[in-house]
């Protein structure tokens, strides 16, 4: 009895032998290439084995690429299902949700930084470089650092936005139930990411323990070679001195291996907002014309 080497595969439509023809390969009638291969199936050993072809489906380049399209989509959503978890966490309410480059504030200031993020979320990719931005408080880096990633939400395209705060507070609550796993759990989380933003970094009052953490959350994204953005109130040379780790600006060199500082120059959109309101106020009570 001859022995079957090869298991022929459950796709095979149609058998055939040696002497029956193979040269009606079927072809997709939308993109005209073969919906239909050859194979070859060893049965036996030695001298007494025989090679016989078979006829198969295949995917033709039509239905190839749409199912790529189809995977590479349920990957982005099972990112975004992962990251939407820890929306509690994160600064994306709905004045997040507002922040789009259609309702920028134009001043002649800030021209250079709207044309930065419109053409950054236009060409990004994993491999773009990624932002240190810094600058007064209320002159828009958390905004612009927002918009980019409103944008990108249009193309399907996962982005996060948390802020140093909340990132210590979150590593603080899963510590004290799940300790160090916990950390290293909404980590890993976090960097599923396509880009992540961490917004006012500097703000926050940190201890050891803090520094550390988010050490490694900056490391592991530089690991990751993924794009981060960080927005800062502080100088360059403050931010070196408020995260020293043992004597050593650990943070910012791994933050000066991923980001490009962009000093964002240019009036406090808070404190214009806040005179527009009062003079608004005063005219509505009547107290002024």
């Amino acid at each position: 009895m001859k022995k079957v080497d090869q298991v022929i595969p459950a796709v095979i439509t149609q058998n055939m032998t040696n002497q029956q023809s193979l040269s009606d390969i079927a072809l997709c009638e939308e993109c005209g290439t073969p919906i239909e291969t050859i194979i070859e199936v060893k049965i036996g050993d030695g001298k007494d084995a025989n090679i016989l072809k078979r006829k198969v489906r295949c995917n033709c380049k039509c239905k190839a690429i749409a199912y790529e399209q189809r995977k590479k989509l349920e990957q982005e959503e099972n990112v975004q299902n992962r990251i939407n978890k820890l929306r509690k966490y994160s600064m994306m309410d709905n004045s997040f949700n507002d922040c789009k480059f259609e309702n920028w504030k134009h001043t002649e200031q800030n021209k250079n930084a709207l044309k930065m993020g419109t053409e950054y979320t236009k060409t990004f990719t994993l491999k773009s470089e990624g932002l240190l931005i810094s600058g007064d408080v209320g002159v828009g880096k958390t905004y612009l650092s927002f918009c980019i990633a409103n944008e990108l939400y249009k193309k399907r395209i996962s982005a996060i936005a948390i802020s140093s705060i909340n990132f210590i507070n979150m590593i603080q609550d899963s510590f004290r139930s799940y300790g160090k796993d916990g950390e290293a759990e909404i980590i890993r989380d976090i960097n599923q990411a396509s880009l992540l933003i961490i917004d006012d970094l500097g703000a926050e009052y940190v201890k050891d323990w803090g520094k550390a953490a988010i050490y490694h959350l900056i490391d592991a994204r530089c690991r990751s070679k993924k794009p981060l953005i960080i927005t800062t109130n502080l100088s360059i040379e403050r931010l070196k001195e408020k995260f020293l780790v043992d004597g050593v600006p650990r943070i910012y060199d791994r933050i000066s291996e991923m980001c490009i500082p962009i000093d964002m120059k240019g009036v406090s959109w808070r404190g214009k907002d806040i005179k527009e309101r009062k003079v608004k106020f005063m005219k509505e009570m009547q107290l002024i014309d």
